[in-house]
């Protein structure tokens, strides 16, 4: 996002190396030891996971076996420990199991509740080191940009900081006060998709750092609205922190058996399993809803691998045809194109200028993003398929390139530089 951070930025890669870097304890024998299978289970994966075989002690490894690939690992581990073991309930045997039955699983249950554990606190605590420098005054303008439209925003966040919420101020989230506490506050759904005060909405699909669980002092309050693995928010994040305790609200079970590790943080492979909890449930509705209502659509910093918001990105043209706007802006990395451009002319003597900057524009495309969902949704939207880049009004890695049709703005300089050169293009572009 561009924002100012005093260390390393809470990106996949920086985020899988903290966890990897510092290990989970327990006790034997009255020492205490390393639980070492996060890094286990890495190393495996790096020597043997097809799609990054060959990049095996490649310092760029971390952002291709990432924290929600070990988390759903240790997820199937779990769940195969557990369908083992005799006198297990039945209703707790994944039925995949029947099938590999006698696999010796050299893994001790406190180490993968432990694991868990520490992917899921490592998150948060990257996430809040974040999100505790945004209040500088070197990040005015991200705050600028989501202040300066006055017909609001709906905000989806995939990520877990509040920087949005810090931005805007004013704002609608579901969340409201409870009249006998006032230490957290409940969702409510009809606050959020009312919104009364025709707010800006804030949604936090996969989780936020100021979530936890209840406290109430009565076990038995709001039993009969709420479910026990609701989600509360918090004023700050010590407090959420030190309220959730580590827990990872581990046992509970997807339909086919899988034992999901749901919480203030939704991670994993399996998300779609896991946000069957408020605000989660609520808030995937709202942006279906949305969606289905808005023609302009901004997307920043997206990698494409949640195949059910890709989906509903895809149902664009369906629902609103050539009256769709589209902003894309990600981050390149600038020197290596720079490089590729300016030596080109003399590794590539018979290809001409454009043809060359469009090459080097659907290589580095299948780079950044390292999947086809990205392209996919590109080529929709700007309704090619072959030679995509020769459809743009021009090709840049810093101004905005709009694609023949004008139903796609992309942006590959980044975020600051698009709403700081041209966020004023931007808003217009959507119809704001």
């Amino acid at each position: 996002m561009d924002l100012y951070v005093e260390g390393n930025s809470p990106s996949t890669k920086n985020i899988t190396l903290s966890m990897l870097q510092t290990k989970p304890k327990k006790f034997v024998d009255g020492a205490e030891v390393d639980v070492n299978l996060i890094e286990n289970i890495y190393n495996q994966l790096c020597a043997s996971y097809r799609p990054i075989a060959l990049d095996y002690n490649n310092s760029d490894s971390a952002g291709k076996v990432h924290f929600e690939i070990l988390l759903h690992i240790i997820e199937e581990l779990t769940t195969y420990y557990w369908s083992i073991q005799q006198g297990t309930s039945q209703r707790y045997v994944a039925p995949f199991s029947n099938f590999i039955q006698g696999v010796n699983v050299n893994f001790e249950i406190y180490d993968l509740y432990a694991s868990s554990r520490h992917i899921i606190q490592k998150i948060r605590e990257t996430v809040n080191r974040y999100d505790a420098h945004f209040p500088r005054t070197e990040n005015d303008w991200y705050r600028h940009f989501w202040k300066e439209n006055e017909n609001g925003w709906d905000v989806f966040n995939l990520n877990y900081d509040t920087t949005i919420e810090q931005s805007l101020g004013v704002y609608e989230d579901g969340y409201e006060p409870i009249a006998d506490q006032e230490e957290f506050q409940r969702f409510n759904i009809n606050k959020l998709i009312l919104n009364k005060r025709n707010l800006s909405t804030v949604n936090h699909i996969h989780g936020c750092i100021l979530y936890g669980p209840d406290r109430y002092y009565d076990p038995n309050h709001d039993v009969y609205e709420y479910e026990s693995n609701d989600i509360y928010k918090w004023p700050n994040y010590q407090t959420a922190s030190d309220r959730w305790g580590g827990q990872t609200r581990g046992g509970n079970r997807a339909q086919n058996g899988l034992e999901i590790v749901q919480g203030p943080i939704i991670t994993g492979l399996s998300k779609t399993d896991k946000i069957t909890c408020l605000p989660y449930d609520i808030y995937r509705y709202n942006f279906n809803r949305r969606i289905m209502k808005n023609r302009g659509l901004l997307i920043v910093g997206y990698s494409f691998g949640d195949k059910y918001i890709n989906n509903m990105f895809y149902r664009m043209s369906q629902i609103h045809g050539d009256d769709k706007r589209v902003v894309l802006i990600d981050f390149w990395n600038m020197q290596t194109i720079y490089e590729e451009l300016h030596r080109g002319p003399k590794d590539h003597p018979n290809v001409s200028d454009d043809d060359l900057t469009a090459r080097l524009f659907e290589q580095h495309f299948a780079q950044e993003y390292g999947n086809v969902e990205a392209l996919m949704f590109v080529k929709r939207v700007a309704h090619h398929d072959l030679d995509i880049w020769n459809h743009f009004d021009c090709l840049s890695l810093t101004a905005p390139m709009v694609s023949d049709n004008g139903q796609l703005m992309l942006f590959i300089g980044g975020f600051k530089t698009a709403v700081t050169q041209y966020g004023n293009r931007i808003q217009e572009f959507l119809g704001l």
